[in-house]
């Protein structure tokens, strides 16, 4: 059984993490927090230290779906999930940060809706809602919590829910804040002491070379063009992740903003070289795990006794500084973009406050429900919600941001919408594999598309994003031929 590896200092060490954070929940439960502005981006007040700790700490929450990746495609691994990064994270700082930090708008839903419409505005609420989701971060929770506990999957997934928001609920943005600083301190010790380990006891490039196969060592990976250009693509999701839109306006002023992200780059570059070399090292020397496994097996192989416990709990701190963060943000979503326009009513900052503990308690259920009933790996959650983040909204937002033209009556919306249909198609096809009643009865939907374009059917994000390249064109290519007027309410009218 898994529990007799640990000692009674790795549990200590447990212990007082989860001490710690219930510390933090109570310091800022009793912090009177009235206000819409102090709950949800602490009265935009966030100094440089604090915006760095919590912006590296909310990034890295998937964890185990890059050793996992790492583990199955070697340095592919670093070209994929670091160096195609790099660029976006670059121009984000640059052109974007100080933008978002000096609006008055609190969502990425709210900067959608005011350039193209109250319509568009809320079709990206619940598009972000979903992306927001915390699949893929509680399952390498309940992952964890099954490795240290010995529980079953399903315990696994509510004890994580439940823990992972209840500061959340308890301090608002302050308590994420503070907990996402000391999470991220936890998270680094974890994370370097594996590769020293395994480098003092195995050796370092000679030994890698010697055991893994020889695709490892390649950036291709193995991988085709198709492949590799949609994990170059992947990364264009943090143009519209709505943490670093609600990061952004939280800063105190738009050089906090700016100089964050940049300083942020140099702990995730520290971070990628460490979980690469996890990945290699796992592969060399327990190649028979399953990769899902591949960082917690290695770390309890090498790490002796009172140290399992700091590296579980250094884990545990990268995905729940992620999952408070994700289910943050639903919440407010839900308080201020979701529930509002439903029943067409204002409502008042305490009332707000009270929906936003609700819509991170529907996030957080919606996740241990799909987690429990939807058995997928953790890249294709990946790619999934990096995907329909991606093809929904980057063309809207990218218009929105960098435009000087007035706003395009129903872009905005219609791009969203057939991206979303283009993503759903190309699953749909991906699902007649296993249904093949399905080409037998829409040849013409499912199995002469593939054949016509087989590059462009080859990914669900090409397809969603030519989809919605095409609604935004149409839209554009309709106003300047019948020179219609702006959408009332828009940016503009």
């Amino acid at each position: 059984m898994l529990e007799s590896k640990f000692s009674n200092l790795d549990y200590l060490s447990i212990l007082l993490y989860f001490l710690a954070l219930a510390m933090i929940a109570l310091k800022f439960r009793f912090l009177k927090q009235s206000k819409a502005v102090e709950y949800f981006v602490a009265s935009r007040k966030l100094t440089l230290p604090m915006f760095v700790g919590t912006m590296v700490a909310t990034w890295y929450g998937q964890v185990a779906g890059i050793s996992e990746l790492s583990f199955n495609a070697g340095i592919f691994n670093w070209l994929t999930q670091a160096l195609f990064w790099y660029g976006i994270y670059i121009f984000f700082a640059i052109f974007v940060a100080g933008k978002l930090q000096e609006q008055e708008l609190w969502t990425l839903p709210q900067y959608i809706g005011r350039f193209y419409g109250k319509k568009a505005g809320f079709l990206a609420a619940w598009i972000n809602f979903f992306k927001m989701i915390p699949i893929v971060y509680l399952l390498s929770l309940a992952l964890l919590i099954r490795t240290f506990f010995n529980v079953d999957l399903p315990i696994a997934f509510l004890l994580g829910g439940v823990v992972s928001i209840f500061y959340c609920i308890s301090g608002g943005y302050r308590a994420v804040v503070y907990s996402d600083c000391f999470q991220m301190l936890l998270m680094y010790i974890a994370i370097i002491l594996v590769p020293f380990y395994a480098y003092h006891l195995y050796g370092g490039v000679s030994f890698l070379k010697a055991n893994l196969p020889s695709e490892h060592l390649n950036l291709s990976g193995g991988f085709s063009f198709s492949e590799t250009l949609v994990w170059a693509i992947i990364p264009l999701t943090t143009l519209v992740n709505p943490t670093f839109f609600q990061r952004c306006h939280s800063a105190r002023n738009p050089k906090v903003a700016k100089k964050g992200i940049l300083i942020c780059l140099l702990f995730w570059g520290v971070f990628d070289i460490c979980t690469t070399l996890i990945g290699l090292y796992a592969r060399a020397i327990i190649p028979n795990v399953d990769p899902k496994d591949a960082i917690v097996t290695l770390g309890l192989t090498l790490l002796p006794s009172g140290l399992k416990g700091v590296f579980l709990i250094g884990l545990m701190a990268t995905v729940m500084s992620t999952i408070d963060s994700h289910c943050f943000v639903a919440g407010q979503i839900f308080s201020q973009d979701i529930y509002p326009k439903i029943f067409k009513s204002k409502i008042s900052e305490s009332k707000m406050i009270r929906l936003s503990k609700w819509g991170m308690f529907i996030s957080i259920a919606l996740a241990i429900l799909i987690n429990s009933y939807l058995s997928f790996s953790i890249t294709f959650y990946r790619k999934l919600t990096g995907s329909l983040g991606t093809v929904c909204l980057l063309l809207p937002l990218l218009f929105a941001l960098f435009s000087k033209q007035k706003p395009i009556k129903n872009a905005g919306y219609y791009s969203m919408l057939f991206g979303m249909f283009g993503l759903l198609w190309f699953f749909l096809i991906q699902c007649s594999s296993s249904l093949p009643l399905l080409g037998e009865l829409f040849p013409y939907l499912i199995i002469y598309p593939k054949q016509i374009a087989p590059f462009l059917f080859s990914e669900g994000i090409y397809v969603g994003l030519f989809f919605s390249g095409l609604a935004f064109m149409w839209a554009w290519v309709k106003r300047e031929i019948f020179k219609e007027k702006n959408a009332d309410g828009c940016k503009g009218s």
